[in-house]
């Protein structure tokens, strides 16, 4: 019994001195495990760049609270009043080719989009029936002279015969009323034998102004009538050429005026971005009367719009374009930059540099603005200095540091490097240094693991040893 007891006293002993071991080899390992965190930790921050190289302002590297600005300088310049609208293209003349007579269309001298002059030869219709009433008409007319002359002779013996008392006078009457009516049938029938000669010539089709000619209608080898509806092909005249377009009836005692001061208005052409100017021509025409329906009236410009064989139009009918008439032209007026303004609640303001550097608000009086520039009517003397960019970060009194366009681009450059580099290698820092840092205390733990196993292995072994009356190691 007593045997039974000690036994026992031995097993429990084992069993908590084992378990105090392995307590303590748990402890070992979670120190262990922070030590790496905490490295791992070190780690990354040494591999993250320190924060504060930027300076106390932030951007640029300016302490203080100075704000670097773009300025432009107060200038003065030239204007012109535009009034902008939107315009069509409009031919002067567009002439539908039609033949004149009937006949078959025998061959076409074109070719379609071709540009054609006045006067040129563009098909032939078959001539041969024309040419035959020709001829009879020639016949006809031949025989109205003879027989005029036979009756002109028969005259004349008549009158010598009335003379010498042999013929009657009614008998000379007679003869020269005959006389006198084949002179009118003979004025007829040349009338007709001019005639079939301009049929005949209208056989041969002409262009009959200049322009580019269309696409054809008819093809060679159809009969073709005087009377049909279709054409043989349509020629629009392109140089010159105007453009109609329509402005606000509250301009038009505007338009008005500057036309009786310049009877030639200048009107300029843009693309569609309105950024370019495509052609310049002069005002034509304004028309009689008000559009009831929009209340716009109708104004004509032409421009010259040269084209050959070896150069396209620029303008091209019924095309849309974007129209500007000039109607006064401003000089010496004081111009600033349009970013320079800001508009505030109730006025337009813009912000002024100061000689010591400083930045004022400046409210202004604005006029036109035209192409990124806008006229300053009361506020700014020219040759000050406005703010152009970085106006977002700016109030009364705030200190500036004026930077040139070049000296903006180069520090943007630095700073977009500085920050690229240290983003990247924060970047770099934290993802490699991390994955170090954690591989180090997985490894730790693995570590741990496998040594409070191990332990806990050999106290298992101690106490079946002492259960068979083994001496323990």
């Amino acid at each position: 019994m007593g045997k039974r007891l000690l036994r026992w006293g031995i097993i429990v002993a084992v069993i908590a001195l084992a378990l105090v071991i392995y307590n303590n080899q748990r402890k070992k390992s979670a120190e262990e495990t922070e030590k790496g965190g905490s490295a791992t930790s070190a780690i990354s921050t040494e591999g993250r760049p320190k924060e504060g190289g930027r300076g106390r302002s932030g951007r640029g590297g300016l302490g203080g609270g100075v704000v670097p600005v773009k300025v432009a300088k107060v200038y003065a310049g030239e204007m012109d009043r535009i009034i902008e609208a939107l315009g069509t293209v409009t031919p002067l003349n567009t002439v539908t080719v039609r033949s004149r007579v009937d006949g078959v269309l025998e061959k076409v001298l074109f070719q379609e989009g071709q540009v054609v002059k006045a006067g040129q030869w563009l098909a032939q219709i078959d001539p041969i029936p024309l040419s035959l009433q020709v001829q009879q008409a020639e016949g006809v007319v031949q025989r109205d002279i003879a027989l005029l002359q036979n009756a002109k002779a028969d005259l004349v013996r008549y009158e010598t015969l009335l003379q010498q008392d042999s013929g009657s006078k009614q008998q000379r009457d007679t003869q020269a009323a005959l006389v006198r009516q084949y002179e009118a049938t003979l004025k007829v029938d040349r009338a007709l034998l001019e005639n079939a000669r301009v049929q005949k010539n209208y056989t041969r089709i002409v262009a009959p102004v200049s322009g580019r000619i269309g696409l054809r209608q008819i093809d060679p080898g159809n009969l073709i009538k005087a009377g049909d509806a279709g054409a043989l092909a349509v020629i629009t005249q392109l140089a010159p050429i105007s453009v109609v377009f329509s402005v606000p009836q509250d301009r038009l005692t505007e338009i008005s005026t500057a036309a009786q001061s310049n009877a030639h208005l200048s009107v300029t052409l843009y693309d569609r971005d309105a950024s370019s100017p495509k052609a310049v021509g002069k005002l034509l025409a304004i028309d009689n009367q008000i559009d009831i329906n929009t209340g716009t009236v109708k104004l004509k410009a032409q421009f010259d719009n040269a084209i050959n064989d070896k150069t396209h139009a620029v303008l091209f009918p019924n095309q849309f374009i974007n129209v500007g008439l000039q109607v006064e032209h401003l000089t010496n007026v004081t111009l600033i930059p349009a970013e320079a303004l800001q508009r505030g609640a109730t006025d337009s303001f813009v912000y002024v540099v100061k000689p010591d550097q400083s930045v004022t608000v400046r409210p202004v009086v604005t006029g036109l603005t035209r192409a990124g520039k806008i006229i300053i009517t009361k506020g700014l003397a020219v040759g000050e200095l406005v703010v152009t960019e970085g106006i977002d970060r700016l109030k009364e009194g705030a200190k500036v540091k004026v930077v040139s366009p070049n000296e903006s681009k180069s520090g943007e450059g630095h700073n977009g490097s500085h920050n690229g580099s240290r983003q990247g290698g924060a970047h770099r820092g934290g993802v490699d240094v991390a994955t170090g840092g954690v591989a180090a205390t997985n490894a730790a733990g693995d570590e741990a693991e496998k040594s409070g196993k191990a332990r806990h292995n050999r106290g298992d072994q101690r106490s079946q040893r002492t259960q068979n009356n083994q001496p323990v190691q």
